[in-house]
């Protein structure tokens, strides 16, 4: 939703699609609003678990826990940011000193169909709820800023691991994460202002949401190519000139990668989605879905923990295994608890397999 704030002339975009949307609170749609905070339930409980499983069982190397524990609970920025915007979305607060009528827009470049908004940054004044509607905008991109630049730099990172493959799990090298996390943050910072006040326009906008993914794939691929040539080259029983640490590395950044390709799937998938629902919504083709759509954007953006948290767990054995109350069961949980029984078993007797193979080749190589 594009504001002229009055009296700097600024205009701004806003992350909001509707306010005083007031057939919210009224039957049938109410079951919208119940189903939504459902979903922030459940988003706030993966959250949680998510926590609690990188704080119990260290997978992957220190600086990668770390940046996956940032972006995990960087999820209580939007939480919060939608508990100021929502009184205003369905109608239980206003912007105006008076009652406002429905107001619809996701977008546009008409100066006309702008929406005037008094506010003076420097008084800060709360009384009239407008500057905690703007500061609640920006944090709100801020995560969404979060998301959009969070593969590049995790990219980064495995770039580093592959640079220093030899003792990378040895050596902490805590200016590694002190950089990365400087950076991402600036990035973000910037990404946010740049959504905020407009600096491109609606395509260049989603160019620029694309840009850095595009490039992180670009330099996962390339990870991955090159820790594939070190484990190719141990299999082949030829003479690496790589050290035991680095052969280990590389595999286990080609876990690590294996992971990440069911991320981008997943985020692949919502962007498609994101994408076609902001397009509908943008042109008005179908006006009489137009709250189901906001309802379906809203929802993949603000409750991204549902898809994520999902598919970081079922792509780690170990976190897939574990449990955060063991005592408590369903039925469906004992079925899918079976089948990860057989993938145990099927994860062991590979487990073996790869055990006998390098006990085979030390015995060539003593022989």
């Amino acid at each position: 939703m594009i504001f002229q704030i009055s009296p700097s002339n600024v205009t701004i975009f806003q992350p909001v699609w509707v306010l005083y949307n007031r057939k919210v609170l009224e039957f049938p749609y109410t079951f919208l609003l119940t189903f939504e905070i459902l979903l922030n339930v459940s988003a706030m409980y993966y959250t949680l678990k998510l926590i609690w499983i990188c704080s119990k069982i260290q997978v992957f190397h220190k600086n990668m826990s770390i940046l996956m524990f940032n972006i995990t609970v960087q999820w209580f920025e939007v939480f919060a940011a939608n508990l100021v915007i929502k009184p205003y979305e369905i109608g239980v607060a206003s912007l105006a000193d008076t009652q406002s009528p429905l107001i619809r827009q996701w977008y546009t470049d008409n100066p006309s169909h702008y929406i005037l908004l008094t506010v003076d940054p420097w008084k800060m004044e709360f009384s009239n709820g407008r500057f905690q509607f703007l500061i609640a905008g920006i944090i709100k991109w801020h995560y969404s800023a979060s998301l959009v630049n969070l593969l590049f730099v995790l990219s980064i990172e495995r770039i580093f691991a592959c640079c220093f493959i030899s003792d990378y799990e040895k050596k902490s090298r805590n200016w590694i994460i002190t950089i990365l996390l400087i950076f991402y943050h600036c990035m973000n910072i910037v990404t946010t202002f740049i959504y905020f006040l407009e600096g491109f326009d609606y395509f260049g906008l989603a160019l620029m949401t694309l840009l850095p993914n595009i490039v992180a794939v670009f330099l996962f691929c390339l990870a991955r190519q090159f820790n594939l040539k070190i484990t190719r080259a141990q299999e082949m029983f030829s003479t690496p000139s790589y050290t035991l640490a680095a052969r280990f590395q590389a595999k286990e950044n080609i876990k690590y990668f294996q992971m990440i390709r069911n991320v981008v799937i997943m985020a692949m998938v919502l962007f498609f989605v994101v994408t076609v629902a902001n397009l509908l919504i943008l042109w008005n083709i179908v006006p009489e879905m137009d709250v189901l759509l906001n309802f379906i954007v809203q929802s993949i953006v603000n409750v991204t923990p549902i898809f994520t948290v999902p598919t970081l767990i079922h792509s780690v054995d170990s976190w897939r295994k574990f449990k955060m109350c063991p005592r408590f069961s369903f039925p469906m949980c004992s079925i899918i608890s079976n089948k990860t029984k057989d993938r145990r078993k099927i994860g062991d007797i590979t487990a073996q397999n790869e055990t006998s193979l390098y006990f085979d080749q030390l015995n060539v190589l003593w022989s």
